[in-house]
């Protein structure tokens, strides 16, 4: 079964350039089980799951930023099965909201030791929307997880649109008190 993504196919790519076309034709898909990694690579690159929510989007951004070279394969080889344990099948919680802000400050941190790299901020600007879009679309509202995620916000504005700070504002006077 031939699975359809416009990659190039049946060539050699470096991990760098597989990253910059999926950020340029917004095809980042970050679930680890659509790739397959040699052992030699994780090892050699020191990549390690670590038992948190929504990690397979910081290990694969961490995977495609090292030297390295991949393949793309374009056969189905695996059918993804939702258990109902799964967080994509529970409602969203707390938890959910906590993971995401800890997963935007994994992904910053990636980006930083890579050297904060121009073309990788659209990427960046949609794990700085994740965690408010979690919140509003759930009306999720923790003063501490807001003060957290307010606070990565302004020291990292770049990532920030108006119209999301807007957004956070809004949400913070519709579900919270003044968290000054």
């Amino acid at each position: 079964n031939e699975y359809t993504r416009t990659l190039p196919s049946n060539c050699s790519l470096m991990c760098s350039e597989v990253l910059q076309w999926y950020i340029d034709n917004e095809e980042y898909r970050p679930t680890v089980w659509l790739y397959m990694y040699k052992r030699d690579f994780i090892v050699q690159n020191n990549l390690k799951f670590k038992g948190r929510i929504y990690e397979d989007d910081a290990f694969n951004y961490r995977a495609h930023t090292v030297p390295g070279s991949c393949f793309y394969l374009p056969l189905k080889l695996h059918y993804h099965v939702i258990h109902t344990s799964s967080i994509t099948g529970l409602k969203i919680e707390n938890r959910n909201i906590e993971g995401s802000i800890t997963l935007l400050e994994d992904m910053l941190d990636i980006y930083t030791n890579n050297g904060a790299p121009e073309n990788h901020k659209k990427l960046l600007k949609f794990y700085a929307w994740f965690p408010l879009k979690l919140m509003t679309e759930n009306a999720v509202f923790d003063k501490k997880l807001i003060i957290r995620y307010s606070k990565i916000l302004t020291r990292n504005l770049s990532f920030c649109s108006l119209s999301m700070i807007k957004s956070l504002v809004k949400y913070i006077l519709r579900f919270g008190n003044s968290i000054a």
